[in-house]
């Protein structure tokens, strides 16, 4: 090594005196470029941000204008008080209206009920006006007892 490493090495003459020397690398430049960028960044993005909240009261205010300006002008009470009267008379004859078709549905409904109840009734009453349909082997069993009984009655009275 040569004096002038270890010169680097050693304590300074103030270390000898008593001083605790820590010995430090100087800043780089980079450091404060990057710290005032960071500051510039920040600062821009409050003007925007001002800039931005100001335009938006701007737009609400003229908005705000626009609405009072084309607002519905105010109705005279007596008027107002008459619609009320004719849209509330309007809406009691269409109740009135709406229960009608509904009773007059419930009517054809009921007539239907009916309709349909004496088509499943038989045209008269059992044990009354003719009697009830016989089936075809019924019949024939029937005719066949008529006619045994009237050969019983021929050869008696022969």
């Amino acid at each position: 090594m040569t004096a002038s490493s270890k010169d680097r090495r050693l304590p300074t003459k103030a270390a000898d005196d008593g001083l605790d020397v820590i010995p430090m690398n100087k800043t780089s430049p980079m450091v404060f470029l990057v710290i005032g960028g960071g500051l510039l960044v920040v600062a821009a993005l409050a003007v925007w941000g001002v800039a931005g909240r100001l335009q938006g009261d701007k737009a609400v205010a003229a908005i705000k204008a626009q609405v009072e300006a084309s607002a519905v002008p105010s109705v005279d009470p007596k008027v107002q008080r008459e619609h009320i009267a004719m849209t509330q008379r309007a809406l009691a004859a269409a109740e009135e209206k709406k229960k009608e078709k509904e009773a007059e549905e419930a009517a054809a409904k009921q007539a239907e009920a009916e309709v349909a109840e004496a088509a499943e009734q038989p045209a008269g009453p059992a044990g009354a006006g003719a009697p009830p349909p016989i089936s075809k082997a019924a019949a024939t069993k029937a005719a066949s007892d008529l006619d045994s009984l009237g050969d019983d009655i021929a050869s008696q009275l022969k």
